[in-house]
Order: C-alpha cells, then structure tokens, then sequence
C-alpha cells in the first residue's frame, strides 16, 4: 500500500474531491484519514472510498 499510493493523512477528504471535481490527475492513488461523517458526505456526493482497516508493520 505505502509504495503504491501517496499518504494525505488528515487531508485526504479535500484531495478526494479535488481529484474527482477537478479531474486532478495524481501518478498514484491516495490514502489517508477521515471521519465517518466525511465519508458519508463523499458517497453522498457519488465519490465511492474505501475504508481499509491498518495493521502496524511492526514486527512482534
């Protein structure tokens, strides 16, 4: 996932709708973070996410 699509974190929401509104195109996907509500509000709008749950690459 790290190598094959660029992290936004917090900001992810704004990025998603720049890319879907603004046909930004990006070399990679992205991922990041956002709150439930945001998620809603970006299926709402026809922008489909994918929510991935995250395991620490740490080793045990």
């Amino acid at each position: 996932m790290k190598n094959n699509f660029d992290y936004v974190g917090e900001n992810f929401a704004h990025e998603v709708r720049s890319v879907h509104y603004n046909n930004k195109k990006r070399k990679k996907g992205i991922y990041g973070n956002a709150s439930t509500k945001e998620i809603k509000e970006l299926k709402e709008e026809g922008i489909e996410t994918e929510i991935i749950p995250w395991v620490d690459d740490r080793e045990n």
